[in-house]
């Protein structure tokens, strides 16, 4: 089993309800943004009669080997990792596994008593200790290989269809929340318009003033707030905000620490320092004499998104992964490394660890010396949360 501190968290879904076991199945890959493999999925929320209000989901890996190895400080770890739900009164377990469906004979190999319980017993143990902690736990679904059903009842069996045209599913996917097949799609970066690029390389080839960088890239980043605060905005329109100028302005900003951290403080959105207000009211060519002092200050650094004792917006900084994912490709291969490195400390300010370390190393790939990404993966590795999630002692 992983350590607590890994656990793959996403934001609460308040405006969905669901009312039956498949709705769960269908909507998890909508939450985490892919369809997870090896992967035990437990999504809190609250009842209300038949009816379940979902709220933070946490993903830990679960493949043949964390399912036997499964011991009480994991057991331990699970429940404290869920004190972070808070509001929690329900937990609805769902083990993704292709193994599952193989050992129940469904995809054409036979039966293996067995191997069910490899993975059925060791999730019952969870389920117990989760229910010993005072959560309402739901009998346990596994879902896999083109079928999902209960690991208790062998004879509850569903079609994966089942799941994915359910109401909630179609709801999903209306408002913008679509998912990739798998964490591989979920972690390729899109493709930029051509124009983007001849765009900015026009513009590096003018040589703009370091003031008209950051002014270009503000412009860019101001819109990004702007889009996530419109009710009728989806993380979809995120590629629109980025501009050629905006694009060299980031390139400039990535390559010094004070402007670097102050796009980490600006994309966590809750900075006291870095409000869209203040930045709105900023003249133009004033912003490095003004927020310089500020970025190199160590109590701006606490109230940095993933040192700041806040839960993050799950929902608003949703919107700065996608602007990063879209930047990587667009700058320079001088600033690749500072723009993975700031998407690897962004996601390990949400507890996505899983994207968090692959940033990371994707970073260290390039510069194995860029320090942000080395302390990202050290986090990762040695199981490091960020501090809203250890400010409670949890």
């Amino acid at each position: 089993m992983v350590p607590p501190a890994r656990a793959e968290w996403t934001a609460p879904m308040s405006a969905y309800t669901v009312t039956r076991p498949t709705d769960l199945v269908g909507i998890v890959p909508h939450i985490l943004g892919y369809t997870p493999t090896d992967s035990l999925v437990l999504v809190t929320g609250s009842r209300s009669g038949d009816r379940g209000e979902v709220g933070l989901t946490v993903r830990f890996d679960f493949g043949f080997s964390e399912a036997a190895h499964l011991d009480a400080e994991d057991l331990a770890g699970v429940v404290s990792t869920l004190e972070h739900a808070e509001g929690a009164a329900a937990v609805f377990p769902i083990l993704f596994s292709a193994e599952v469906p193989t050992a129940l004979g469904l995809l054409g190999e036979p039966e293996s008593e067995l191997l069910v319980d490899h993975f059925r017993l060791p999730v019952f143990l969870i389920c117990a200790a989760l229910a010993e902690a005072g959560y309402e736990v739901a009998d346990p679904l596994w879902a896999g290989g083109g079928f999902c059903g209960s690991l208790d009842d062998p004879e509850e069996l569903y079609g994966r269809a089942e799941t994915t045209d359910t109401e909630v599913a179609v709801r999903l996917i209306a408002d913008g929340r679509s998912h990739a097949e798998d964490f591989a799609a979920a972690t390729a970066h899109p493709v930029p318009p051509p124009e983007l690029l001849t765009g900015a390389a026009r513009i590096r080839a003018s040589a703009p003033s370091a003031a008209a960088r950051y002014d270009a890239a503000l412009a860019d980043l101001r819109a990004l707030l702007d889009l996530a605060e419109d009710p009728s905005a989806t993380v979809a329109q995120v590629p629109e905000v980025l501009s050629p100028g905006g694009v060299v302005g980031m390139e400039l900003m990535c390559a010094e620490l004070w402007s670097r951290d102050c796009i980490e403080m600006i994309l966590g959105f809750d900075h006291p320092d870095f409000s869209p207000a203040r930045l709105a009211a900023l003249e133009p060519g004033t912003f490095a004499a003004w927020a310089r002092p500020i970025a190199r200050s160590a109590a701006a650094a606490e109230s940095m998104i993933g040192l700041s004792p806040e839960r993050p917006d799950f929902a608003r900084t949703a919107y700065s992964v996608a602007y990063l994912d879209c930047l990587v490709p667009a700058v320079d291969e001088a600033s690749r490394p500072a723009v993975l490195a700031m998407l690897a400390w962004l996601e390990w300010g949400r507890a996505r660890n899983s994207f968090a370390d692959h940033y990371a190393c994707r970073s260290l790939a390039l510069d194995p010396d860029y320090t942000l990404a080395g302390l990202v993966h050290g986090a990762v590795t040695r199981g490091l949360p960020p501090r809203w999630m250890a400010a409670s002692g949890r």
